[in-house]
């Protein structure tokens, strides 16, 4: 239900935030995932709709991370149990767990250097972790 880039969540159930927390398992997620938590009577969110969809349209964000939005008056239970209140929320979940919350312009500009600088990150955490490993095992030999 996660894999794709593209995905809504829909409708609100117990269901939704127990696939929503396994996603987030670091083993089970694959590359992070950037979550737009909105409110159909939020203006702010309506006002960035066209920046989400051109973020969501480039392929170059989309090799880098999953995109999710999730309509949180739909999913009430998801938002809380996530403990978003106030719209939009933007976070970036990372591999390692844990997220990243986004608090920049809410341009799909600002959007993508937060996108690549927190992939960056996370690529550089995973070959320093890659490497350590390759050396333990060397080591053990």
């Amino acid at each position: 239900m996660f894999g794709n880039h593209r995905e809504e969540i829909t409708p609100d159930s117990t269901q939704e935030i127990e696939n929503f927390n396994k996603m987030l398992n670091k083993k089970k997620l694959e590359k992070p995932t950037f979550v737009w938590f909105y409110g159909d009577f939020c203006g702010h969110c309506h006002s960035m709709y066209d920046d989400w969809k051109q973020l969501n349209d480039n392929s170059t964000i989309a090799k880098k991370v999953n995109l999710l939005k999730i309509e949180s008056a739909q999913n009430s239970m998801l938002s809380k149990d996530q403990n978003v209140f106030g719209y939009p929320t933007l976070r970036l979940y990372k591999i390692s767990g844990g997220f990243v919350e986004y608090d920049g312009n809410r341009d799909v500009e600002d959007m993508k250097k937060f996108v690549v600088k927190n992939t960056k990150q996370q690529k550089s955490a995973k070959k320093k972790r890659s490497k350590k490993k390759r050396k333990t095992q060397k080591k053990q030999k």
